[in-house]
């Protein structure tokens, strides 16, 4: 992994008497020997640098608005324990280029629905759970490994290599807040969404849950709560998603969907554009896109999704309004493709692309960006160019 230093992006404050503090066995001024001892003498605003030399062997509690990293650019920190946030209003915490042997949880502590806590976790490595509860809105950018599940309820995941890792996303205590879940340009094992309190992006993402045995029998997509609301979308667009649909070794049949929605209400605003649909081996009947055989309601709209497999008719919901199992993207100038391949603006190309998060090269002092907002088309005159992203130091 290659750290990453400086945000592209302005900090919620800045506290005029920040200090660095180092973690090593140096004895000079301003460093301690235990990252814990770093933390205590810390305030809202210090950095804290750590030396990637040793193993810090700790649990870490943390209740500040900090910037904690690696002491020497391209090594990472490793921390030898579990870390725990207690969360509070306007927290703006950020890990940068970490190892950490076992889980971190977030706690709400004093945040609330109209201050909530930012925390950010950028090209680190977390062995076990991801957790992040009430009111802590979660920034996982570029995290790569582990196999235990995420666990959010506000915020967005962009860039991260976690083929092992479902991402889970869970109600919070306030019925529609409103605001988007950004799940984009990852590799993932699964999502499952059971919320009504946001609405969704799923962009760009290769998600391969299972590869054919009978075992993986989740869904690689699976909403059973969402919010409804006909003014608003929730977007499922060009992601790669194959799942998991096979015999098992004994009798027992693993009857599994790329994308399954268990719903009681009207599911029209739930827009799939430009996915690759596809089971993970051929032997069997594959549902791209499943429901509740006793949903009466409306259902999600499908545009220029590629199917790949054999379909349960009844169930599945066809590419009425696009090109029902062709190899072609949508057409408008917005997904236009100069090499005229599908997808368009699919996994492989676009502002979404995964060639903007894989791979790197920050080794050489190259900006990652992501979340490009461009014009589609260029006339003479001034072009504004929004983006968000990190860069090396």
């Amino acid at each position: 992994m290659k750290n990453l230093y400086l945000f592209l992006v302005c900090f919620y404050a800045v506290n005029v008497q920040a200090i660095d503090i180092h973690v090593n066995n140096s004895g000079q001024a301003n460093s301690y020997s235990s990252v814990s001892a770093a933390l205590s003498a810390s305030n809202n605003g210090d950095r804290i640098f750590i030396s990637p030399y040793q193993i810090y062997v700790e649990d870490l509690i943390i209740d500040k608005s900090l910037t904690i990293s690696s002491a020497v650019i391209g090594n990472d920190f490793e921390i030898g324990g579990k870390v725990t946030v207690n969360a509070f209003p306007n927290m703006d915490l950020r890990i940068v280029g970490g190892v950490f042997s076992d889980s971190l949880v977030a706690n709400t502590g004093t945040a609330t629905l109209n201050n909530m806590a930012d925390i950010y976790l950028v090209e680190s490595f977390f062995n076990r759970e991801i957790i992040f509860n009430d009111y802590v809105k979660s920034h996982l950018l570029f995290l790569i490994g582990g196999s235990s599940n995420i666990f959010i309820k506000h915020g967005e995941i962009i860039g991260c290599n976690i083929s092992n890792r479902t991402i889970n996303i869970s109600d919070g205590p306030i019925y529609n807040i409103g605001d988007t879940i950004k799940i984009i340009g990852n590799r993932i094992k699964a999502i499952s969404y059971d919320n009504d309190d946001n609405y969704f992006n799923f962009y760009n993402n290769i998600i391969s849950n299972g590869t054919g045995n009978y075992n993986c029998c989740n869904r690689a997509i699976n909403i059973a709560k969402f919010i409804y609301n006909q003014n608003f979308e929730n977007l499922i667009i060009n992601n790669e998603i194959k799942a998991c649909s096979s015999f098992g070794s004994s009798s027992w049949y693993c009857s599994t969907s790329g994308i399954v929605t268990i719903v009681s209400q009207n599911a029209d605003n739930i827009i799939l554009k430009n996915n690759i649909i596809r089971p993970a081996s051929f032997s069997n009947n594959f549902n791209g896109l499943e429901f509740d055989d006793q949903n009466q309601f409306s259902k999600p709209k499908s545009f220029f999704n590629f199917y790949n497999g054999s379909f349960d008719a009844e169930l599945v919901i066809g590419n009425q309004y696009g090109l029902p199992n062709s190899d072609e993207g949508d057409p408008s100038i917005e997904y236009y493709d100069l090499d005229l391949t599908r997808n368009d603006i699919g996994p492989y190309g676009g502002p979404y692309s995964l060639e903007n998060f894989f791979p790197t090269d920050s080794a050489n002092g190259r900006a990652r960006i992501y979340n490009l907002n461009i014009p589609s088309e260029i006339w003479s005159g001034n072009i504004s160019v929004q983006s968000k992203g990190v860069h090396t130091k």
